[in-house]
């Protein structure tokens, strides 16, 4: 009885740090004045429509499209909305519940199934928590639940390189179980379940060849794909088919959509770079420990690190305009800093010895890259983009390693190290932070406004065919089309024409562009915005429909057309042009 109770102290005490992280993310989220974001409505409306009846289809009574493409996501907010809760805050209370459970899972592997001390596992999940998670999850996207599904394979695969046979059984065999949850969860889960797959193989075969031991426990490769064959791939094939049959296609029609005629998307490079760019000081730790490590150790390092380096660049297939809170990025963060702290720990336990020369090199570039920093903010470079705390971060690091490594100042590596190591967490949370403050935050506007004005007409049967496809259509209520093909499967396929928009007959057209008077290139940042507003532009003018208002300002405005046949066309417009407190821009003539 003692023992229980004095194990379970023991591990109170070692859980009790993870309040910090905690607290981190709570004063994060608390700060944050978020409403759920437009697109998240879009999943808003299929959770309403699959618990009315409906099944998994956008205007109740059509065939089913798979525009949204979160499908767990879904299913968690349909349950909600059948129990009878706001399907808003239901998301963002879940979506910050599974955030926490994110910097829990950080801990609690790092301290427990990992061994590393209990700084560097507090530092790592404080810069995760201190991050965009808190507006991902506000935003009421299922991002949380991703990054959660994310991390847990990965610790998964972590395990396979434990010393314990059990532990490793353990993980080989909920893996391919967290893959297919990942999968489930967003279709582009099953393309880094398949690179942890090949990085799996990879450690347990370096693992046979390393561990002579004869154990019935331990995983081996044939194991392994039993495991995999039994809970991923058949499960997997079972529910791609019933996609394929239930849908109509076998991939999701926002993938056709986002996809175009582009095979890579260049628009979305720059977001990428600057994301890992922004975590320079943990890469180049990866870098020399990997530099000075012995063979196996760079090839399960490479291993470990290879899926969440090459999976962001994935995104680069598809358009990045629904990239709100860079949800398309970040889920793969836990990854780098859980790997940043076991490497740290790794430096603090075993130091790597390096020569002098190498020494004196180190500590050159590391106050180059301090000096550099510094000056070009004294002098307000802007060619040179390098923030200071990155830079600090660097430095930090790189000392670090030299303190590790060095005979002379041995006996204060230690408190040297953890000092350096709290600069470097506090500068990469800080920098972590600033992308909060970078990013767009969703709040509702005169799109909501009018959509909740224009309910009551959603019996009618009236179409709208609009490009903000989440507020207005959600709120509104109306059986609405989206042009750019999102949720409307001839539009993702064949492209928006003025056939199909005839065929359509939508009583409403609404468009987004930067410019309150007619422009051939309203759009210059996205050529096919441009394109597809010009379309809608164009059939409006020559169609019979009457220009209800501009909404906004005068480079930045919705536009709004009610066809003039309409039955209640003059009530219509008069509820879109005359709402209290929306701003409403017309062009100088």
């Amino acid at each position: 009885m003692e023992t229980n109770t004095s194990h379970n102290r023991s591990l109170l005490r070692q859980l009790i740090p993870a309040i910090l992280p905690l607290a981190v993310l709570a004063l994060v989220a608390v700060n944050l004045d978020i409403d759920p974001a437009e697109d998240a409505h879009i999943m808003f409306r299929y959770a309403h429509n699959l618990a009315g009846g409906y099944g998994l289809a956008w205007n109740p009574g059509d065939a089913p499209v798979e525009g949204a493409t979160e499908f767990l996501w879904t299913l968690l907010l349909t349950g909600g909305i059948i129990l009878g809760l706001d399907v808003g805050a239901f998301a963002q209370g879940a979506a910050l519940l599974f955030a926490v459970f994110t910097v829990v899972a950080m801990y609690f592997a790092m301290r427990r199934l990992l061994g590393v001390r209990p700084l560097f596992a507090v530092g790592a999940a404080a810069v995760f928590a201190a991050g965009p998670v808190s507006v991902q999850a506000l935003s009421g996207f299922g991002t949380p639940l991703f990054t959660f599904l994310m991390l847990c394979s990965w610790i998964c695969l972590a395990l396979l390189t434990h010393r314990d046979p059990v532990v490793r059984d353990r993980a080989a065999r909920l893996l391919p179980i967290l893959w297919l949850l990942l999968g489930l969860s967003r279709p582009e889960g099953v393309f880094f379940s398949v690179l942890e797959f090949f990085s799996a193989l990879v450690l347990l075969g370096y693992a046979k060849d390393r561990d002579s031991t004869r154990d019935s426990r331990k995983p081996t490769i044939r194991g392994f794909l039993k495991y995999c064959l039994l809970f991923f791939v058949l499960p997997g094939l079972l529910y791609f088919l019933w996609r394929w049959q239930y849908f109509g296609w076998p991939l999701p029609n926002t993938f056709y959509a986002k996809h175009g005629d582009e095979l890579i998307h260049w628009s979305g490079y720059p977001v990428i770079r600057d994301f890992f760019w922004q975590w320079t000081a943990m890469f180049v730790l990866f870098f020399l420990v990997l530099l000075r490590s012995a063979k196996w150790e760079r090839l399960q390092v490479g291993a470990l690190l290879m899926p969440a380096v090459v999976f962001p660049w994935l995104y680069m297939f598809i358009e990045q305009m629904q990239n709100i809170g860079l949800r398309f990025q970040y889920p793969v963060l836990p990854i780098y800093l859980l790997l940043f702290a076991i490497l740290c720990e790794r430096l603090v336990s075993r130091p790597v010895a390096v020569s002098k020369k190498t020494f004196l090199v180190l500590l050159g570039v590391s106050y180059i890259i301090f000096l550099v920093a510094w000056s070009a903010v004294l002098t307000e470079a802007n060619l040179i983009k390098i923030d200071t705390s990155r830079a600090v971060a660097v430095t930090a690091v790189l000392a670090f390693f030299i303190i590790g490594s060095t005979d002379r100042i041995r006996r204060f590596r230690r408190p040297a190290q953890s000092l350096l190591y709290a600069i470097a967490v506090l500068l990469l949370a800080f920098d972590a932070h600033s992308v909060i403050k970078r990013m767009d935050h969703a709040v509702y506007d005169s799109r909501v406004q009018i959509g909740k004005a224009l309910r009551p007409f959603a019996d009618r049967g009236y179409t709208m065919l609009t490009t903000e496809t989440g507020w207005l259509p959600y709120f509104s209520g109306w059986r609405s089309v989206d042009p750019f093909g999102l949720y409307d499967v001839h539009v993702a396929h064949h492209g928006l024409d003025e056939n199909y928009m005839r065929e359509i007959d939508p009583e409403l057209i609404v468009f987004h562009v930067y410019s309150n008077r007619y422009r051939s290139d309203w759009v210059r940042n996205d050529p096919r915005w441009n394109a597809m507003t010009q379309k809608l532009f164009f059939f409006a003018e020559a169609n019979n429909y009457t220009l209800a208002a501009r909404v906004g300002w005068p480079h930045d405005c919705f536009w709004y057309y009610v066809k003039k046949s309409c039955p209640d066309a003059p009530r219509i417009v008069s509820v879109i042009a005359n709402q209290e407190g929306v701003h409403y821009t017309v062009p100088d003539e």
